[in-house]
């Protein structure tokens, strides 16, 4: 056996209760991740009294069940758990995790957990909508938010989503499968969150009153926007930011009449990559301080 082995992948095999029982064999462990549709049910309490010393634990296309007394993971960071069903009574499964730190997965399969320390939790990562009616500042302890949604109509319900996370430094939201515009207010965002540093928007509609509120966003440094549209006129006022450092678009679409973009900044303090299919004058700006290249993108992306 492999006693200081700190990572296993399980996938695509047959998962047994007999099989989670050899986890003792490696106490170390540090990162457990199970993707396989196995017939077989995972027992998350086999896990949690196995390995002591996980921090990760990612769970994909699973079915899982759990053991009545209380689930207890001393040491998990992340838990990420994706298109997972529970067998059971169907109520939230009450984890005990008091260093967890990264909560991440389908909406939905997230609402089936129910965390004795939230406050821990700073950085959520969904796919669809996270709606909590009945504990709607469950995570107000979060930083970083990331939300990946499919348009099914349900998208006019973003903004209720993500006022349940009323401290927010940074906020990505991406679309997918858009069959109508789709806005997001600029204005709400900065009053809601005062705290915001970096904003990644991907296949929204927006328009010059996005920017004037993107303006007063005061603690704003980085701006992506990402597909989607940009309705703005060549006699819009010039937006001011006045401490942004980041402002990237790809494949926006801006009216073909408008020729110079309508932010300012002093060009030595901020950047403005132009994407290809953009036509747009940079009057405002100096023309070494534009970048695309692809380390940048990256470094802004990550």
């Amino acid at each position: 056996m492999l006693p200081r082995l700190t990572v296993l992948e399980l996938c695509g095999c047959t998962i047994s209760s007999e099989s989670l029982a050899t986890l003792r064999n490696f106490p170390l462990l540090e990162t457990l991740i199970i993707q396989t549709e196995t017939t077989h049910l995972i027992n998350l309490h086999q896990i949690a009294n196995a390995l002591p010393k996980l921090k990760q634990l990612r769970l994909f296309d699973v079915k899982w069940t759990h053991n009545p007394e209380a689930l207890i993971f001393p040491s998990l960071r992340i838990l990420d758990v994706n298109d997972t069903t529970q067998n059971g009574d169907g109520w939230p499964l009450e984890i005990t995790a008091p260093h967890l730190i990264t909560l991440k997965g389908t909406a939905l399969n997230l609402l089936g957990f129910e965390l004795a320390n939230p406050s821990s939790v700073k950085c959520l990562i969904l796919h669809g909508l996270y709606l909590n009616y009945f504990q709607p500042r469950l995570f107000a302890s979060v930083m970083i938010l990331h939300i990946d949604i499919t348009c099914d109509g349900r998208q006019l319900m973003i903004n209720e989503c993500i006022h349940q996370f009323p401290i927010l430094t940074r906020l990505t939201l991406v679309l997918h499968g858009k069959q109508s515009p789709v806005s997001l207010s600029g204005h709400l965002l900065a009053i809601s969150f005062v705290n915001l540093r970096y904003l990644h928007l991907r296949n929204f509609d927006l328009d010059y009153n996005f920017l004037v509120g993107m303006g007063k966003c005061l603690k704003l440094r980085t701006l992506i926007l990402q597909d989607g549209t940009l309705t703005v006129s060549s006699d819009d006022r010039p937006v001011y930011f006045s401490d942004q450092q980041h402002f990237y678009l790809q494949n926006v679409k801006i009216p073909p009449e408008v020729m110079s973009f309508p932010v300012f900044n002093p060009p030595t303090r901020m950047i403005l990559a132009l994407p290809d299919g953009n036509v747009f004058s940079t009057v405002k700006w100096d023309e070494q301080h534009i970048k695309s290249a692809e380390d940048y993108v990256t470094f802004l992306l990550g």
